[in-house]
């Protein structure tokens, strides 16, 4: 069965779909889905109408569906990592954030050190201020944070 003409909008799923119809031997086109005026603009937001249209502009000229080639595999791979990483420093920054912000409303204050340092202690709240509660604990489980028995916060290096 020779290879079809199948065009996809840039999405989500766009790049492994479009990989995986290409090993399968079909002309795949990927649409820039902001550059098909006929659908971005359109005023009728429909699936059916949309792949009509994206099937007609294929067939027609494919040059009009603004076509972008994907990053490689690898490249993706890649930017997977950059943006989990990303991802995890936000955690971690919101992690400090909300202690500071927790000891505030007690009057007190953490240390002022760089995310890499804080595993050497800032300084936690007393825990009799927290009724025999372990702030760390108790605001963020153990995974994350640990609190030692020297009333310090340690968060662990990501």
């Amino acid at each position: 069965m020779p290879g079809s003409r199948i065009a996809l909008e840039t999405g989500m799923h766009s790049p492994w779909v479009s990989r995986l119809l290409s090993k399968l031997e079909h002309e795949v086109i990927v649409a820039h889905a902001r550059n098909v005026r006929l659908i971005g603009e359109s005023r009728r937001k429909d699936d059916r109408f949309d792949a009509r249209t994206l099937a007609r502009l294929a067939r027609i000229d494919p040059d009009l569906l603004g076509p972008v080639q994907h990053r490689s595999r690898k490249a993706q791979a890649d930017l997977t990592v950059i943006r989990a990483r990303a991802g995890l420093v936000r955690a971690r920054t919101s992690l400090i954030n909300t202690a500071r912000g927790l000891t505030k409303s007690y009057g007190e204050r953490l240390r002022g050190c760089s995310p890499r340092s804080l595993p050497p202690y800032c300084y936690l709240l007393r825990e009799e201020k927290l009724q025999g509660k372990n702030l760390a604990h108790t605001a963020f489980g153990s995974s994350a944070l640990q609190a030692g028995t020297d009333n310090r916060l340690h968060l662990r290096d990501l």
